[in-house]
């Protein structure tokens, strides 16, 4: 369990929360392996030069979090900063379409987390679920249907990562596969907006 008085470790549990929300919105992306499907629900992330964005194709702009941002031109909306953009000066563009979780030699799906005990409730797959020894959810609705669901410690989980997929005809220059946490390391985190290094990644 993450020890909540170690402000480090709850920023970087904290701040996945902020950015899975912010991805997914109000839907739970996790609750389905469809990464196609989910991707249409989930948020636009864009790169502008060395700087990276969600995008709003709805109102036309990209907002991001870092401060900074207010005085390139930015207009601040509620915890962003927005400004209109044209899809010309878009150099990529892509979509998470589901977060997974190294736990115990298996992958599974993230689903959420929990701010106050820091623990990550996965999705295990089938066969995976019944080896590791986890009691199926029943689905009420339909009793052949159940999931492999538990709760665990971000100390369980050596990895987190996301999966893009290219959204419509931009160009896809990220890494299809980012990590958030890599063999129990977390990876340092960038506001959106930040100034971005070669070679980084939120």
């Amino acid at each position: 369990m993450v020890n909540l008085t170690n402000s480090r470790e709850t920023r970087k549990v904290n701040r996945l929360i902020g950015y899975t929300h912010a991805v997914y919105g109000f839907f739970n992306a996790a609750n389905t392996e469809e990464c196609d499907y989910v991707a249409n629900y989930s948020a636009t992330i864009v790169n502008i030069g060395n700087r990276m964005y969600f995008y709003s194709v709805a109102e036309g702009v990209i907002r991001g979090t870092n401060p900074e941002l207010s005085s390139m031109g930015f207009v601040p909306k509620g915890i962003y900063f927005d400004r209109p953009v044209n899809k010309s000066e878009i150099d990529s563009a892509f979509k998470v379409c589901k977060i997974c979780v190294a736990y115990k030699g298996y992958e599974a799906l993230l689903m959420e987390l929990n701010e106050e005990t820091g623990n990550l409730l996965i999705l295990l797959g089938d066969a995976d679920g019944a080896k590791l020894g986890i009691k199926p959810i029943i689905d009420y609705n339909d009793k052949c249907i159940h999931y492999y669901v538990t709760k665990v410690p971000d100390s369980e989980v050596t990895d987190i990562y996301e999966i893009r997929k290219p959204f419509e005809d931009f160009p896809f220059v990220s890494p299809e596969k980012v990590y958030h946490k890599k063999d129990g390391v977390w990876i340092p985190w960038h506001e959106m907006g930040t100034l971005l290094k070669e070679g980084e990644w939120i």
